[in-house]
């Protein structure tokens, strides 16, 4: 009796994580780009290209994972990721939990949303790994958003209508200056 209650226990949780992945997949194909975690090098470097400094306030856009808030509050930043996924906010929550980073980034810090639905201007650092259609987009928000010496890091894809005033060609990541 208890050996199939514990089955019927494996199998529910089964389902459930199955649903997650199933509404994540759904929200990536009609809302934004697909989760693809950045590689631990290349988030440093991003990070190391935009110059985040302490007290700084920090906006990972398509948060996916967390692994930049966390990395952002250990160098002393307001760190606030927007990200559209329920589960992906789910798991940047347990993350930054499970990181001990909770103190400086709290759960409220990650934010289910729209990224052009969400208010931007007191970001000092932007970093996103978004598709080119989502950075043409964001261009035009950023512009109009941004205060002027906030940095802007791209991952891949490039915002063609600006100048990058740092490149690092072996990554693939380009820095931006309002």
């Amino acid at each position: 009796m208890l050996n199939e209650l514990f089955q019927w226990i494996v199998v529910l949780l089964l389902a459930v994580v199955v649903s997650f992945i199933t509404v994540s997949l759904v929200f990536t194909i009609f809302w934004g780009a697909p989760f693809i975690p950045t590689s631990e090098r290349k988030m440093r470097r991003m990070l190391e290209m935009a110059v985040l400094k302490k007290g700084e306030t920090f906006f990972d856009l398509g948060a996916g994972d967390g692994r930049f808030l966390v990395a952002a509050a250990k160098m002393g930043a307001e760190a606030v990721g927007i990200e559209i996924n329920p589960f992906q906010v789910w798991w940047c929550k347990m993350r930054i939990f499970l990181a001990g980073a909770a103190k400086k980034v709290i759960p409220a810090s990650v934010v289910r949303g729209d990224i052009f639905k969400q208010d931007l201007s007191s970001a000092d650092v932007v970093t996103c790994y978004l598709f080119p259609a989502m950075n043409k987009r964001l261009e035009e928000k950023l512009r109009r958003e941004l205060k002027p010496g906030a940095r802007v890091v791209t991952h891949l894809f490039r915002f063609h209508g600006w100048k990058p005033v740092a490149t690092d060609e072996d990554e693939k990541l380009y820095l931006y200056k309002v």
